[in-house]
């Protein structure tokens, strides 16, 4: 089985959070390329809504939680890997819930892509703790 050194593992982490970082930015590009007729607005839309919002939070804090449990039981640097890539998941996922409010309302919403790359901003910070897991598996 090839893997890779600890140095190819943690480049490897670096480039999936940019590209998933990126996705988060293409998103809100997105809702100024796209353009149409506002649907309109019914009584249960702001619950629908209100549950995007929710559903934002909950992703965030389960990030944070999964992310530490995973990265806390890692037992090769695959799995530090796999602990990343899924808090990362988690941080594009705000990012997802607000372009399905804008598909569903036509309001730009940017609080998500915010807390979206506020996660991100938080997840490289924590880098140093993913590659000195890394380096201490690899050993």
């Amino acid at each position: 089985m090839n893997t890779l050194s600890a140095d190819a593992t943690k480049r490897l982490l670096m480039i999936q959070w940019l590209a998933m970082l990126a996705a988060v930015g293409a998103y809100y590009g997105l809702t100024y390329l796209v353009t149409g007729v506002a649907p309109p607005r019914n009584p249960q839309m702001k619950t629908v809504l209100s549950t995007l919002e929710i559903l934002a939070a909950v992703a965030f804090v389960s990030g944070i939680v999964l992310e530490g449990l995973l990265l806390a039981r890692a037992a090769n640097p695959q799995n530090v890997v796999t602990s990343g890539m899924v808090s990362a998941a988690f941080g594009e996922s705000i990012a997802v819930f607000g372009l399905v409010w804008f598909f569903m309302s036509h309001e730009r919403v940017w609080e998500f892509t915010a807390v979206s790359v506020l996660y991100f901003v938080r997840l490289f910070l924590k880098l140093p703790d993913f590659s000195a897991r890394i380096d201490t598996l690899s050993r």
